[in-house]
């Protein structure tokens, strides 16, 4: 599995999000200038956001974006998933009728080990600790 850019740009925006002072609203144009997206694939971003609950929208001269819940609050498999879809290694994972050779296949196991330590990494891993530490 591959992330595409829209994780990427969905993570910066948060975490400029999580820098601004709470319950703050950020201007969407101002948004995409500091994470170098264009505006309308951030409102692309924006909406699948607001979807799952992790940014809140207003609209007109004091409106904007801001966090819809803590930095703590948040975690890294939330911020991709929100704009990916469910995370897999393989489309079997998401739907065991996928594949015909699941029962059987040789690798499954070990690919779902790994995809299952990846998650518990992107779990633990929160909002707030990734503009802590500049991990973003």
């Amino acid at each position: 599995m591959r992330l595409s850019a829209k994780s990427s740009y969905a993570i910066r925006a948060l975490t400029e999000l999580a820098k601004t002072p709470s319950k703050s609203w950020v201007k969407s144009k101002e948004l995409a200038k500091e994470i170098a997206v264009s505006p309308d694939f951030l409102a692309q971003i924006v909406l699948d956001l607001k979807k799952k609950g992790l940014v809140e929208t207003q609209r007109g001269v004091w409106g904007g974006i801001r966090l819809a819940k803590d930095p703590k609050e948040i975690n890294l498999r939330e911020i991709i998933e929100a704009v990916e879809g469910k995370i897999a290694l393989k489309k079997c994972f998401e739907d065991e009728t996928s594949c015909t050779f699941s029962a059987s296949c040789p690798f499954a196991k070990t690919l779902r080990e790994g995809q299952d330590q990846m998650l518990d990494v992107y779990e633990k891993k929160t909002l707030a600790e990734m503009v802590k530490k500049g991990n973003v």
